[in-house]
């Protein structure tokens, strides 16, 4: 609608800007789970690591697979980009821990990633947002404090948080954040990646949960 302000702050700014602006809250939220607590006091065991990674193991595999599938439509073309994904990455930090872990049933992250590939797949682009910006911001963080807690090494056990193929983090994180200000979107595409990133901290938030309620 030509009154409605959320539009034109739609194609004022950029996708980027929107997306951290809208989701600062969940944001935290999802920040403050007991694991990133746990990592950050010190306290974390490779055991609780190794259980977070095999939660987001299928997280980024529907991800990359969506994304994979669906580089050649015109809304998430640029997010293309092979050298960021983290699939193998993870599965080298898992095997380099080597603790046996829970594998759960089902992941309804995952699950829903791989309905919005089915679906609408511009919503894909909330969850480049959320995994690879995080792994270049908190990420980092994340993975000196485990350095120190678990005694871990660049290149065994902190792959996750490695992009050698794009540079430096700051460097990378500019490179991506280009990628997804310049996908050619509608403000209506627009406000349609900005409800399922604030979807997707959620369904976060849940996964946390649940790792924190089956671990207690």
């Amino acid at each position: 609608m030509p009154g409605d302000p959320w539009r034109r702050r739609a194609v004022a700014e950029p996708l980027s800007t929107q997306l951290r602006e809208a989701t600062r809250e969940l944001h935290a939220a999802a920040e403050a789970a007991a694991i990133f607590r746990a990592i950050i006091a010190g306290t974390v065991t490779r055991s609780e690591y190794a259980n977070y990674l095999t939660l987001l193991a299928p997280v980024y595999e529907a991800l990359e697979s969506a994304l994979t599938q669906n580089q050649d439509r015109r809304e998430v073309a640029g997010l293309y980009q092979p050298q960021v994904f983290r699939s193998t990455a993870l599965q080298r930090d898992l095997t380099e821990l080597n603790v046996t872990v829970r594998i759960p049933e089902s992941n309804p992250l995952a699950l829903r990633i791989a309905e919005v590939a089915r679906n609408e797949s511009v919503r894909l682009a909330a969850y480049f947002y959320i995994r690879y910006f995080g792994d270049l911001s908190g990420g980092q963080m994340l993975s000196n404090l485990l350095q120190r807690a678990l005694g871990l090494t660049a290149g065994h056990g902190l792959a996750l948080y490695e992009f050698p193929e794009l540079g430096a983090p700051g460097i990378a994180k500019i490179r991506l954040r280009a990628a997804l200000d310049a996908l050619p979107l509608g403000a209506t595409e627009v406000a349609a990646v900005v409800d399922e990133a604030r979807r997707g901290f959620q369904a976060h938030i849940e996964l946390f949960a649940g790792m924190e309620s089956a671990t207690a």
